[in-house]
Order: C-alpha cells, then structure tokens, then sequence
C-alpha cells in the first residue's frame, strides 16, 4: 500500500513539477 502511495505520489508530483516536459 505504501509503494502504490509512493508512485502515486510520484507521478502526481512529477505531472504537476513539469507538465510541458512530460508533453
């Protein structure tokens, strides 16, 4: 469970760190 909240998390901040970069 905490593994799923860690790349939940993850992937959450890294969209919201640098969204044009993922585009």
């Amino acid at each position: 469970m905490i593994t799923s909240l860690l790349l939940s998390s993850g992937t959450v901040v890294a969209t919201t760190e640098a969204p044009e970069d993922i585009d």
